[in-house]
């Protein structure tokens, strides 16, 4: 048995119900009509008023959410949840952070409740992470993620608490990646794409090499290539059409010959594709095959220099990420197709030149023998 008494503006009224959710929802309705002007006394109680709290029970339940859950019972992982399933969801980079948010709901704060959360918890966060060298951009990236949640349980589901984000000091971001493969990374990366070997089995995924290397062709970003679809490719014209992209733009972008040779021989594979996307796969498989493809990559190296008696490279794809993928794809329009700025910044989306800057790392080699020609 639950009771719950309301008391607003002079007004007292009591009530027990059987169920803890009744009482919680004939609360809200009678501060509501309290606040509205419409409450009657008579409205809420006797036999007409039971078929009232009945109706209007019923009517609540169905749509009732954690929103309503108070926030001594609600915990981060229970509002990381609902953030998920109805904040989230509504965004572009949607896979991206609810990668995030499912990262957050392994922390050991996820079984807080929200209100025990304060801002010397995630400046702990903050340093242990720091600590293990994940980069000042992602700290911030998963901060800001809490953040919004806060603000979204205080303005939406009516759970009022302070955003205890806003205490806590921000790592310095530190944007500018001059990360670029060796002749020999790339050629052990790709071996190791190529050849998952047998233990991979039901895990081998047979767009992830494809994916690679057409990024490095075209400087698309993973999710607008994992949206690409044989509608967006016009062969003729050597060109792929990107839609609703990070930029909010649609854009045309022309492909290079082995960009096209890669979407020839993706249809190859089953002459049935016409249909659909290019590279039927998910941002979580592409990650992980990734992953794994990088670490067997760094072991071959490994047993190579072992057989070979060479002292291996102790920074052998440190640091290295899928994305990286799309500086080399820049910085080579530079190197290798002679590509002037504004040329670049068509097919790369910059709209300020100075972030097209940061994504173009050039090989001082590389310019030495464009300059001898």
């Amino acid at each position: 048995m639950w009771f719950c008494r309301a008391k607003r503006k002079g007004i007292d009224i009591a009530r027990s119900f059987e169920r803890k959710i009744d009482a919680e929802i004939w609360e809200k309705q009678i501060i509501s009509a309290i606040d509205e002007g419409t409450f009657k006394r008579e409205d809420w109680i006797g036999e007409h008023g039971s078929k009232k709290i009945l109706r209007e029970a019923e009517k609540a339940a169905k749509n009732f959410t954690a929103s309503r859950i108070p926030a001594r019972d609600i915990t981060f992982g229970e509002a990381l949840q609902k953030y998920s399933e109805t904040v989230s969801i509504k965004k572009k980079g949607v896979s991206q952070e609810q990668s995030k948010i499912n990262k957050w709901r392994r922390d050991p704060l996820a079984i807080r409740p929200l209100k025990d959360l304060d801002s010397a918890d995630f400046a702990a966060w903050r340093d242990t992470q720091l600590s293990q060298n994940v980069a000042p951009k992602t700290i911030r990236n998963y901060l800001a993620i809490v953040s919004n949640l806060f603000n979204i349980a205080r303005r939406e589901w009516r759970i009022k608490l302070d955003n205890p984000i806003t205490d806590v000091s921000k790592p310095q971001k530190n944007n500018a990646r001059d990360r670029r493969l060796s002749q020999e990374e790339l050629q052990f990366l790709l071996d190791a794409l190529e050849n998952p070997g047998v233990s991979a089995g039901r895990r081998k995924n047979k767009y992830v090499l494809p994916i690679f290397l057409f990024a490095n062709e075209t400087a698309m970003r993973q999710s607008e290539i994992l949206k690409l679809e044989w509608q967006h490719i016009n062969t003729n014209d050597s060109t792929a059409w990107l839609f609703d992209t990070k930029n909010g733009d649609d854009a045309y972008v022309p492909l290079s010959p082995k960009a096209l040779e890669i979407i020839k021989s993706m249809q190859e594979q089953d002459m049935r594709k016409t249909r659909g996307t290019i590279f039927p796969t998910t941002a979580s498989a592409l990650k992980q095959s990734f992953a794994r493809a990088k670490q067997r990559a760094i072991r071959n190296y490994k047993a190579h220099c072992a057989a070979s008696d060479i002292e291996p490279d102790a920074n052998f794809l440190e640091n290295y990420r899928f994305h990286d993928s799309r500086h080399e794809a820049t910085s080579s329009f530079f190197e290798y197709h002679g590509l002037d700025m504004m040329e670049v910044s068509t097919i790369t989306r910059h709209k300020d030149l100075r972030m097209l800057k940061r994504y173009t790392h050039l090989k001082a080699t590389n310019l030495a023998k464009k300059m001898r020609r």
